[in-house]
This record gives structure tokens, sequence and C-alpha cells, in this order.
């Protein structure tokens, strides 16, 4: 057929991610709204979509006290801390957190 595929968007990954992890709904919907915004304002475009949902699942987990390490994040992400790191910093400092 020859149609492009759009990317995906890191807020698909938020569930499946979340899930693994065993956050709690609290977590989920902030990390998913966090997701949202920052492909809004495009601050995930030419990113791993899956590494930028980590990112936003580590920040809302902070936000709601959730214990969640980032090495979990990555694994269940298939990344590196780092890139779950570099993409939370980057994610925070964008979207003013």
């Amino acid at each position: 057929m020859g149609l492009p595929v759009p990317p995906q968007q890191p807020v698909a990954f938020v569930p499946k991610l979340a899930s693994e992890v065993d956050t709690s709904a609290e977590t989920r919907h902030e990390a998913s709204q966090i997701a949202e915004r920052a492909a809004e304002t495009g601050r995930s475009s030419g990113r791993n979509p899956a590494g930028v949902a980590a990112a936003c699942l580590e920040i809302a987990a902070t936000d709601t006290e959730d214990e969640i390490t980032q090495e979990e994040l990555a694994a269940a992400a298939d990344v590196c801390s780092a890139t779950v790191r570099s993409n939370r910093d980057t994610l925070k400092k964008q979207l003013r957190r």
C-alpha cells in the first residue's frame, strides 16, 4: 500500500509499562497526562517513545510517592537507565515541573 505509518506516541506505552512495574492508578493517570503534554508541545519528538513513557512514569511516581526505581522502568521499557534519566531531566526542564 505504501502508506506511511505514524510514529507511536509515548502515551501509548504508559499503560503497559505501568502494569509491568505495578504502579498505582494515580501514577498511571498522571504519567499519561505528562506524556500527552510532552507530545502536544513536541517535547517527545525524535525520542524513543518507550523511554519517554518511562520518564513520565518516573516523574509521576515521584509526585505520587509511588516507589519505582529507574532500573525497573528502564527494564520494562527495554532502554537503559541513562535514557530514562535523560528523558526525565529534559521533560522536567521543558515542561517546567
